[in-house]
């Protein structure tokens, strides 16, 4: 866990990777818009960065705490809803490479009350990126937490990566397999996994920013 002051953070943050070119043109705008690191009032804060295990992929989690004088200063979240909004749906080339994404409020009961956020997903270029962020205010601390998840994209469906379940399922009554069966229920699998993959990720992203928060109240 590397946990460097505010200032150093914001500076590495500016010098950032951007898309070569973004489409809609607004949407692009909107990425190029970014937001303070801290919300107007903050006196000082840090930030605290979880790299995953693996090289292969996993999640890098940012955890910021911010503290100050808030009472006349609302944490600007126009340039975030903005993103929200025009760039719902998106496409984005880097390097020659084309990617999709779509980008959408952060809906879950299991949030802490009073958090605002937003998901959102990118694919292409053999990989896929899901960003998750959170935000609040407990007590005189902003807090905010952001979560990375890096995948490679699933590879082409072949009738070889099919599980026994589909084979069976595709094999008819003669014992011939049908492949197109085989390959839309391996592909059906595929999606299965992908959601329970997300909603696992969500639930952990939950349980830490609850636990964050609590920790925020108990020391209030």
């Amino acid at each position: 866990m590397d946990t460097p002051p505010l200032d150093e953070v914001e500076q590495q943050e500016s010098t950032g990777a951007s898309f070569d070119e973004v489409r809609p043109t607004a949407c692009g705008e909107a990425l190029q818009e970014r937001p303070e690191q801290a919300p107007e009032g903050a006196a000082e804060g840090a930030f605290q960065i979880a790299e995953p295990d693996s090289s292969d992929g996993g999640t890098f989690y940012i955890y910021a705490l911010a503290e100050g004088d808030f009472s006349e200063h609302d944490v600007d979240t126009a340039p975030i809803q903005r993103v929200i909004y025009d760039c719902s749906t998106f496409t984005a080339y880097l390097e020659g490479e084309e990617m999709t994404g779509t980008t959408s409020e952060l809906s879950s009961d299991g949030l802490p009350e009073g958090t605002d956020g937003f998901t959102m997903k990118l694919s292409g270029a053999g990989m896929q990126m899901t960003t998750r962020a959170a935000w609040g205010e407990v007590s005189g601390v902003y807090y905010a937490l952001v979560a990375l998840t890096l995948a490679e994209d699933s590879p082409r469906v072949s009738p070889g990566g099919s599980s026994f379940e589909c084979i069976d399922e595709a094999r008819g009554e003669e014992g011939r397999t049908d492949y197109d069966a085989l390959t839309a229920c391996t592909e059906r699998q595929e999606q299965e996994a992908a959601v329970e993959a997300n909603q696992q990720a969500l639930e952990e992203f939950e349980r830490i920013l609850q636990a964050g928060v609590e920790n925020l109240e108990d020391g209030a």
